[in-house]
């Protein structure tokens, strides 16, 4: 069980530019100087909660830190998402990192999400914990298709 708390990290990226409601951030690997940029938003209902899609070299990859919830230790975690009035989207395969507090979307929906997103106003992601209790977090997505053009990577 892997217990998210509000933490605060110093982030080393530079903040480029913001489209819409999502900020561009350059950033490079410091072992291997691969790209690492990101485009990130923060919640609707709490700041401290956000949604970015990431690059690593030339994979993507999204991630939603959903502080203040209790989640599982690596792959297992549910979560619900919905872009719209689209059909919502569960998968139990969401994981997390090293005993991070975030969760990463499985490679499998990662174009899916994408491609819905850039063509949406809003997304909502209902985040089961532990216990499959669950708490729900809403983005606006204006900007995003502009922003993730912007990135090196690609989904």
């Amino acid at each position: 069980m892997l217990l998210v708390l509000p933490l605060s990290f110093a982030y080393a990226a530079d903040k480029i530019n913001t489209y819409g409601e999502f900020d561009l951030y350059s950033d490079q690997d410091p072992f291997d100087d691969s790209d690492a940029g990101y485009v990130q938003t923060k919640s609707i209902e709490d700041e401290d909660i956000t949604l970015s899609w990431l690059c690593k070299g030339t994979d993507m990859t999204v991630k939603l830190v959903p502080r203040y919830t209790t989640l599982k230790d690596k792959e297992g975690n549910t979560v619900s998402y919905r872009v719209d009035k689209n059909k919502p989207v569960t998968s139990d395969k969401w994981l997390t990192i090293n005993r991070e507090t975030a969760l990463y979307i499985p490679k499998s929906l990662l174009k899916p999400i994408s491609l819905e997103a850039n063509n949406g106003q809003k997304v909502v992601f209902r985040v089961f914990d532990y216990n499959e209790n669950y708490k729900d977090y809403s983005f606006k997505l204006k900007g995003l298709s502009e922003a993730l053009a912007k990135l090196k990577c690609r989904y």
